[in-house]
Parts: structure tokens; sequence; C-alpha cells
């Protein structure tokens, strides 16, 4: 029984196949017979159905290829707009269209297209400034015509090779051109709900929103994965989450897009990692510009968001998010490494004005990196990307040994200790220094602390140890707060202002005022000779030549040369070789070139020192010393200890003592290593040498072979010694000086050459012959009063470099020096004591007088007057 139905069952399927296929082959071959009727049918409801002109030159179909589904090929289709004439753009032009129909479906009453595949296609839509859309075409249904007369339609697929399409928006000045080189389309669904699968590869001419501003996706190819939904109800076009791939990098993508009245746009970008390189071919030619200046080496994450309404003169909201970690970014004039950053970018900071440049912002909330070597970490914000304006909150932390990699090691080393700054910057991007002003055109403030610094500055020799301090600075000064460490071995402490300290850091040519108040306990000059002495000279390496160039170096170049400080300084105690001074106080003034003396006063040697001059030429030896001091009741004999006896040997500190007070002007150049050049000396000295005394002067023994054999030279008392000196070179030149001393009286002037061309002649009155008691007091008659018959004798160079004294008995030296010999007339001892004391008292009038003239009245000084007159 069973057998028997299968048997017809079977034949019954046989029957209705051989008649499918009959019904197929019929139909096949009436299409192919009436072919031309067809296809002008089709061209002819079409033609009804739009503004326009639709033609299809060629239709073949068969049902062989994928049986029982009917393929329809479709050979160079257009379509064209009512304006065509005038735009001469073709709304679409295609080679050839494919179209695969289910059969079953069709026999039914739907349409069902499997597959529609579209080949060597160009889609061109245009919107001109007059509002006319070329692609509304479809006529409106007339209000007797229902949806029920018509067939529903479904597709499948869509397969798109080499079309092209772009949108030209006369009216909004945009533009957007891509192509399909290869895509799949498959779709789900009916109107008014559709999703669909986007899948291939397309290339983008680009997408112009402002032909001010260029396109994004210029000539750029992108595969797409994309899944998108339609809603006709709505209006919208939603992007579920998907995937673009640009330059090998996953670009995941999202959002919707709205038709209704008012079109409005949501958009999300988001890739892990992509160049920059390839972002400035994706992004506008403007924002590329902008970008040029930034190379960064690796690649970085970003996200972007784009939300708005499309409609003519409006922008979208952009916000740009971004991180970065190990990256290296190369600028025009500087690098940063070690990038570890996360920043955000906004164009509508302001919602009620307009999204632009004006209106935007770039915030960096992390920013991690080395400038140059140098860790920075900051906070920082950009605002109004035309008028960029900055904050910024940034701390650097490093150790002074890392920053010998920074500087130029022939001129600057760095030993221990750390430094630490931290400061806030709100001012302009660019464009920051007021060059003809010199100002900063921004509001900074900051400190800067050292721990334990150790700093050495070669040229001139200065080593900086246990430095630690606090550093405060601003837009307008630098303020040095308990600066303590040793300069050379030096302990010292600092403090004070610099005036404008940050423009200088910009401002080539500008220079520092700084002033700065010095004091420390003891001051050792000795530990400042360098044997370096001098910037450094010679053909430097070409390591060196790019380690000059360095910023660090180039700024401690500038503050060292470009430096005008006004020190106030005390010290407790200052020395020198065998020079010891306390209670130093005073003003120095220096910058790179020189050091002034300001009213530095000190006590030495048991009296008032006072000193005003400088060194200058600083920048390469020779360089030169001006000074003009003045030594107030000094022990003579530790003064000629302290200055070495004035590079001289005839009197030492062990034959002199008694108390000096001088006045000195005095130049010269000094060598590498600060010491003085005797060839080059230069100056006067006034003395007043009181309670003098010469003890084992040698010089005087000599004396005793001409005459007084029997008196004793070794220890000798003076009365008040003044006198002129003029120092040139290495010779002494001593105005006619009077020298009264317990032994005898003699005059001398002359040249005292601290090697060579000694000549002083030596008058000795014959009053001398008198032996004088042990008591006698010597006291002064003047230099150019008459004296007795002398004794004329001449001090010269003699054998092994000391001096020689010799008998001058025709006053030859007044005779080649072209002098005139002093007159000699001999003075009693009365005679003497009655100048000396008319003497005395004309010097207490003159006192009285100067130091209290306001005690006199009218009268007395009038009858004094009268007194004094000569009849």
């Amino acid at each position: 029984m069973n057998k028997k139905i299968n048997r017809r069952v079977g034949k019954i399927f046989l029957i209705s196949l051989a008649m499918l296929i009959v019904l197929f082959c019929g139909a096949y071959v009436l299409a192919q017979l009436y072919k031309k009727e067809i296809l002008a049918n089709i061209n002819e409801d079409i033609n009804e159905r739009i503004h326009g002109t639709f033609l299809i030159k060629d239709l073949n179909y068969t049902i062989f290829n994928r049986f029982p589904s009917i393929s329809l090929t479709l050979t160079d289709a257009f379509v064209r707009d009512t304006l065509y004439p005038f735009h001469k753009e073709e709304l679409f032009r295609a080679g050839k269209i494919f179209l695969e129909i289910d059969v079953m479906k069709l026999l039914r009453g739907e349409i069902n297209l499997k597959t529609i595949t579209i080949q060597n296609a160009t889609i061109s839509m245009l919107i001109l400034k007059n509002g006319y859309l070329s692609y509304d075409i479809l006529r409106k249904k007339r209000k007797e015509e229902t949806d029920s007369s018509s067939m529903i339609t479904t597709i499948n697929k869509i397969i798109l090779h080499d079309v092209k399409f772009s949108m030209v928006d006369s009216s909004m000045n945009k533009w957007f051109k891509f192509q399909f080189i290869n895509a799949t389309a498959k779709l789900k669904g009916n109107l008014p709900v559709i999703d669909a699968t986007i899948k291939g590869k397309v290339h983008f001419d680009g997408l112009e929103f402002n032909h001010e501003k260029g396109s994004y996706l210029t000539d750029n190819n992108v595969d797409i994965n994309m899944s998108v939904g339609y809603n006709e109800n709505t209006k919208a076009l939603i992007i579920f989450p998907s995937n673009l791939k640009v330059y090998n990098n996953n670009v995941y993508l999202k959002g919707d897009i709205t038709f209704h009245e008012n079109p409005h746009m949501h958009l999300e970008l988001y890739t892990r990692a992509i160049k920059m390189a390839e972002v400035r071919t994706i992004v506008t030619q403007s924002i590329a510009a902008k970008l040029a200046d930034f190379s960064f080496e690796s690649p970085f994450m970003a996200a972007i968001f784009i939300d708005g309404l499309i409609a003519p003169g409006t922008k979208p909201e952009v916000d740009l998010y971004f991180k970065s970690d190990e990256n290296t970014v190369d600028m025009k004039t500087r690098s940063f490494t070690d990038i570890n950053m996360l920043g955000m970018f906004t164009n509508h900071i302001d919602r009620l004005k307009r999204n632009d440049d004006h209106n935007s912002r770039i915030v960096l909330p992390h920013f991690n990196a080395k400038l140059a070597g140098i860790p920075l970490h900051a906070r920082m914000i950009i605002t109004d990307l035309l008028e960029p304006a900055l904050f910024m909150d940034a701390k650097v932390n490093m150790t002074l040994k890392d920053a010998n990699e920074l500087v130029d090691s022939s001129l600057l080393t760095f030993g221990g200790g750390s430094i630490a700054v931290s400061f806030e910057y709100n001012g302009r991007l660019v464009n920051y220094i007021d060059t003809i002003n010199q100002k900063l055109l921004a509001k900074i403030n900051g400190k800067l602390s050292v721990y334990n610094g150790e700093v050495t500055y070669i040229p001139r020799d200065f080593h900086f140890t246990n430095v630690n301090t606090n550093f405060y600075f601003n837009d307008t000064m630098l303020t040095v707060e308990n600066l303590s460490g040793e300069i050379n071995k030096n302990p010292v402490e600092i403090s004070g202002t610099v005036q404008r300290f940050v423009p200088f850091l910009f401002l080539p040519n500008y220079n520092l005022v700084a002033a700065l108040n010095v004091s420390a306990p003891s001051l050792n000059l000795d530990y400042f000779k360098s044997s370096k002495g001098g910037a450094a000279t010679g053909e430097k390496s070409a390591s060196e030549k790019k380690a000059a160039q360095k910023n660090i170096t180039r700024v401690v170049n500038q503050i060292i040369d470009n430096t005008a400080a006004e020190i106030s300084l005390t010290a407790g105690v200052v020395k020198s070789q065998r020079f010891k001074a306390t209670d130093v106080k005073g003003i120095v003034s220096l910058s790179g070139d020189f050091v002034r003396f300001n009213n530095v006063n000190m006590k030495t040697s048991g009296g008032i020192f006072s000193l005003n001059g400088g060194i200058t030429s600083l920048q390469r030896a020779p360089y030169h010393i001006n000074i003009t001091a003045s030594i107030s009741n000094a022990d003579v004999s530790s003064l000629f200890y302290s200055f070495d006896n004035f590079q001289q040997k005839a009197v030492t500190h062990e034959d002199v003592k008694g108390v000096l007070s001088t006045s000195v002007n005095f130049s010269a150049q000094l060598k590498k290593d600060y010491s003085i050049d005797p060839s080059t000396m230069k100056g006067n000295i006034q003395i007043n040498l009181k309670k003098g005394a010469l003890l084992n002067f040698t010089s005087l023994d000599e004396i005793s072979k001409f005459i007084f054999k029997d008196r004793d030279f070794n220890n000798i008392e003076f009365a008040q010694i003044k006198g002129n000196l003029s120092v040139q070179g290495q010779q002494l030149e001593l105005s006619r000086m009077e020298i009264q001393s317990s032994v005898l009286t003699l005059f001398v002037q002359g040249v005292y050459g601290f090697k060579s061309g000694t000549d002083i002649s030596i008058q000795i009155p014959l009053s001398n012959l008198k032996k004088r008691d042990t008591d006698f007091k010597p006291e002064n008659i003047g230099t150019d009063v008459n004296l007795g018959p002398s004794i004329f004798l001449r001090a010269v160079d003699g054998a092994n470099g000391k001096m020689q004294i010799k008998y001058d008995p025709f006053k030859n030296y007044y005779k080649e020096k072209a002098l005139a010999v002093p007159k000699t007339r001999k003075l009693g001892k009365k005679q003497v004591i009655k100048d000396n004391i008319a003497k005395k008292r004309s010097e207490s009038v003159a006192d009285s007088a100067t130091v209290k003239p306001e005690i006199q009245p009218a009268d007395t000084i009038a009858k004094k007057s009268r007194k004094s007159a000569p009849e």
C-alpha cells in the first residue's frame, strides 16, 4: 500500500516539475520574443512615476543560472532630473545592474530581489543654491491610487562594484565624494524598519563641510564593517557599533542621524592606536596644517564625539578625548619625550556661542613628559585656538646630576643634590613677550627649591656646594629667600631680589638687575684664584658645539654675562694670602665683565680701610683693577705684612713700625690667577706715618759708611712722616720727604725700583753732627725750609739686588734730573723750635675755625682779621 502511495506522489512531483519547467521555458521564450516591448513598457512606466528621464538600453534575463530564480541584467541604465540640460550631472548611471528575483514569491504576488548587483556606476546628487534637489524626482501619488494595488517588494542583498557616489551642496558649500570599490550590503526586514550589514572597501575623495577648512578623509581607503538600521516612521538612521579600518587601524563607530524637520546627527568614533601622520590625512587641511608642528613618534588612543544639527550655517559640537603612553613629540623649537598624557578638546565652551575655534579649548589634566631631559608634570588648559591662551600648573623634580646631560660640560657641571620647581602660568601661548616694552604678557607665579646642591662653573672656577634655597618668582621679580651654601669653601648666606627675571629668559641682549644681601662669617679670597682663568678658547669638538647650544647652558651663560648685581656685603673676616680684614661692609656691584666696590669698609692691621673701585674686563685675562682706597691709623708693620711688603724688599714688615694713614689711587692689570702684574702698576699714594720706627734697617747702615759711624741705626724712631709716592710700573717715585728720627735728620727724593732703576737723593744737614740724646723726640721742620750745609748721598741699584749708597758731593742727582738744588741755611735749635711752635699755633687756629665756626661771634672774627692783616 505504502509503495503504491509513494509511487503516486513521485509521479505527481515529476509531472509538476516538468510542467514548471515547461512554464518557465515558455515564459522565457515569450520574454525573448517580446523583449523590446517589455523594455519599452518598463521605461515608460518608470518615467511616468518620476520627474525626469529613466532609460534602460538593454534587458536580458535567464532562468538557468540560479533556478528557480530569474536573473535580470539591465545594461547602460541612467536617470536624469529635469535640470540635467543645465548642470550636465546625471543622477544615476550604471554600466550593468544584475537583479536576482525569487520566482516562487513572484507567483504569490511578492517581488523579492534576492540580490542586486551594480557595476561601474555613478550616483551624483546636487543641491543648488535655490534649494533645488536633483534627487527629489518621485512624483506624488494621486488620491485614487492606493498601496493595495502595489506589490510588496523586498531586497535581501546589494552588491556594489566600482560605484561612485557624490553629493554637492551649493547652498551650504559642501561636498561628499567616495567610491565603493567592492562592497556588500545585506538587508533584513521591510519598510518602515530595515536593518543592514555593510562590508567592503571604500575610497574617499573627501568629505568637505567648509570649503575654507578643507575636507576630511582626503584620498583615503577605508575598510568598512557596519551595521545600520533605518526607521521610516522616525526618519532615523541608526549606526550600531561598527568597525572601520583606516591605515590598518581599527576605528569603532556608532551613532544616529535623524532626517525630520530639524535634521540631527550624533556620531561616536574610537581608536586604540593611530599615528599623527595618519590623523593629518583624515582631518581637514586646515587642522592638518595646525598639527604639522607636532610629530608623534608612536600611535595614541583617541575618541571623538560629534553632535549637532544638520542645517545650513550650523556647526556640530565636537568633543575629542585622547591618551598617549611613552610617546615622543617633536615640535619646531622643542621636543617632549617619555610622554604620558590624557587630554580632551571641545569646540563648545559656551553653548550660547558659535561652535568654532574661538569657542574651543584643549584640556590636559594629566601631562607627564621630559623636556630637554627635564621631567615635567603638568596640568594645562589652552583656550581659543585662534588667539590661544595657556593656563599651566607644572612641577619639575630631578637630581642635579641628571642635569649634566643638558649642559655643556666644558662650562658647567652638576654634582649632588636635587631641584624642585613648581609654577603657574596664565597668559598667551604664542607671542607672549612684548619685545618693545620688554615685558611678559602673562601672569606667572612659582617656586624653585634646591636641596644640598653642588654646581661648578668652570670658566671662573666657581664651586658651589651645600646649596639650599628657595626662589620665589613671578612675571616681574625673582626673590631669593635664605640661600645658604659654600662658594669655593666659603660659607655664605644670600637674600634679595632680581627684577624681571622671567622676561630675561626669553629676551636676547636683556640685562638683569639684582639687589642682593650677602653675608659670610669668613671669606678666603685665595679660594677664588682660578688656575684656568677666563672662558675656554680653542676649537671645540662636534659634541661640545652641540652641547653649547643647549638651552640650559645658554640661560646660565646669559645670567652670568648679562646680570648687573648690586650686592650689600657683610663679612666677619676676609682673607687673601697674608691680608686679613674684619667687620667688612660695603656695596659690591658686579656683572659678567666687572666687579666694583662702593664704600667698602673694613678693619685691617688695627685700622680702618675704605675702598672704592673695581676689576673690569673679566671676560678674558688680563683683567684690569682700578681702586681708590684710604687707610686710617693702621699698624704699618701689620699692613706691610698683609700686602706682602708691596712687592719690594727694601723696607719689609720686619723693619718698620708705626701708625699709618694713607690714601691711594691705584690701577694695574691682573694675571689669570688674579695676582698683580707689577709692570702695569700706576698710582699715587699719600702717606702719613706717626710714631714710626725702623728696626735693623740695613739700608740706613749704609749711611754710616760716610757719616755718623758711631751711631746706632738698629732702632730709629721717627717724627711724623708725610709724603707723596707715585707708582709707575715697578718704580716708586718719592716726592721730597722729611725724615726726622731719633738718630738723624735727612731728606729724600727720587725713584725706588722694585727690581731695578733705584735712584734716590739723600740730603743730610750737617746740623746732625751733634749727637742726639737718648730721650730726644724728633719733630718735623718742613721740606721747604732753608737748611744749613748738607751732605748729599745717592742710593742706586747695587749688586745682588740690594740698594747701594754712595757719596754725591757735586749733587749730580739734581743736575741729571734738572732739579733745583735745595737751599742750605743752618738753623739753630731755638729757631727750629720757634718755627714749630708757630706752625702748631697756625694749625690750631685753622682747626678751631673749621670745627666750631658757629661759636665765634662776628665781631671776634673781625678783630682777629684786623690783627692778622699786614700793615
